[in-house]
């Protein structure tokens, strides 16, 4: 089993963010509830709202399931993916989620 990254490993910088957000590779993943979007979201070409505490749910439905679910492809352990919360509590703990799914 690999070493569970540090903080600042985990941490994506408002730059990262700005290149996923134009991207087609890669994926941004809004950990937030919905009631939190009057905040704002993010605008971004591939974008997903996923709360944090449902992402080992989706991310461990087959390819198809997640597809029909989400209306989107399912991410490979290979696609960029970024969470986004408000604080960066909720999207580390997704993070760590992901990584215990064999998501890096």
């Amino acid at each position: 089993m690999s070493a569970i990254p540090s903080i600042e490993d985990q941490t994506a910088e408002t730059s990262d963010l700005d290149r996923a957000r134009k991207s087609e590779d890669s994926i941004v993943i809004d950990v937030r509830l919905k009631q939190e979007f009057n905040e704002g979201i993010i605008d971004a070409k591939n974008w997903l709202n996923i709360p944090h505490y449902e992402i080992r749910k989706y991310f461990k439905l087959s390819d198809e399931d997640f597809q029909k679910q989400l209306k989107r492809v399912k991410p490979t352990a290979a696609t960029e993916i970024i969470l986004y919360c408000r604080d960066g509590r909720r999207a580390q703990d997704g993070t760590m989620a992901l990584f215990e799914l064999d998501y890096r």
